[in-house]
């Protein structure tokens, strides 16, 4: 009897460690794709981050259409728009990766007001989306592969680079001084100077209209025909070989910039026609091209160093210092790449272009 009575007490507990082995196992967040040490990205994660980084790369690029007529276009031989944006996603994938392997390398550990504010994000996107119900707002998630939960942790997976960031430069195990300065200045940006006449618009009538936007009002046929002549004069002391920059302190009616213009191709204040012209040029050459601005003949100038700490020239390098210290980070963590060791099978079943753009459930 007392037999009996120690075997179901038995059966009992191993049932009920069955059962927590179960439960301590966690939650099905996928199987792994990507692998570095002890870390990995799931399908679950990797689906998710891909359609995210599609939406943020989307959002950025203003030429850039979720079409098969985007996706086909030709960057460059044998390299398409979607072979560049594909690229670009799994880059952002393996950074993530490799963050949170250093995370753990380097001892961190998530403060928990992230942890709180992890929580608070969800809970505000469940109310927006879903009327604060989790079942709903869990079969939304599910067109991206994860649920609350997951979602949760892949915020504050995402939220590690931020502190393997901040600690590698604060503690100096990464350094950025003149010479990463001065590589990133030479290998982003270009100088040019302009000659700018205006042929287009009357500065003086145009205004905004009740929207915001911009109404550029046309010259009358007079100025344009003035305007016109001063062009063709230009262009005729130029093809005589005259001084770039004597012909530019007589004719340019933009001046604003002594040293030039320092572009970058993500300068976007200024007219896409003239950022792509510009790096188009090599040190030396002049090239004329006509915008909704007026005509614009550039000259590509040797870059000046330590340009970027120039006050003359401090509206081309806002952002320039943060820019330089991502860039040196990135390499950091590019270096892990190799490293990393890939389902190949399983990421070829992933494709930019078939991913759907997650533009509402990000942070």
């Amino acid at each position: 009897m007392r037999s009996t009575i120690f075997k179901k007490i038995i059966a009992i507990i191993m049932a009920l460690s069955f059962l927590a082995a179960l439960f301590s196992c966690g939650r099905d967040t996928g199987k792994p794709v990507m692998t570095l040490e002890d870390k990995t990205v799931t399908d679950r994660m990797y689906g998710y981050w891909l359609s995210s980084y599609k939406a943020v790369l989307l959002s950025q690029y203003t030429d850039a259409s979720d079409s098969d007529e985007f996706w086909d276009m030709k960057l460059s031989e044998g390299f398409s728009a979607e072979d560049f944006f594909e690229e670009l996603c799994s880059n952002y994938i393996k950074s993530n990766l490799v963050a949170m392997y250093l995370f753990d390398v380097l001892g961190l550990e998530i403060e928990d007001e992230d942890e709180k504010t992890a929580e608070n994000i969800i809970s505000d996107m469940e109310k927006e989306y879903a009327d604060g119900n989790r079942n709903t707002f869990n079969k939304l998630l599910s067109n991206y592969g994860v649920d609350a939960e997951l979602l949760k942790d892949l915020y504050l997976e995402e939220l590690k680079s931020t502190y393997v960031y901040n600690y590698v430069f604060e503690n100096d195990l990464l350094i950025v001084g003149k010479e990463e300065k001065e590589a990133f200045l030479n290998d982003n940006y270009i100088r040019i100077r302009q000659i700018y006449v205006n042929n287009k618009y009357d500065l003086e009538n145009s205004s905004y209209d009740d929207k915001g936007n911009f109404t550029m009002a046309p010259l009358d046929d007079e100025t344009v025909a003035a305007q016109n002549e001063k062009i063709t004069k230009l262009k005729a002391a130029l093809d005589a070989g005259e001084d770039f920059d004597e012909v530019y302190e007589e004719y340019s009616e933009e001046k604003s910039y002594p040293n030039g213009y320092y572009i970058s191709t993500l300068s976007a204040d200024l007219p896409r026609e003239l950022v792509n012209a510009a790096f188009s040029l090599e040190v030396g050459e002049v090239k004329e091209f006509e915008s909704d601005y007026g005509v614009h003949i550039i000259k590509r100038l040797e870059m000046n160093e330590g340009a970027y700490d120039n006050d003359e020239n401090a509206d081309f390098f806002d952002g320039f210092r943060e820019a330089v210290y991502q860039s040196v980070f990135n390499d950091y963590v590019s270096s892990y790449y190799d490293r990393i060791i890939y389902d190949e099978e399983a990421i070829s079943k992933f494709s930019v272009r078939d991913a759907l753009p997650n533009y509402s459930f990000q942070y």
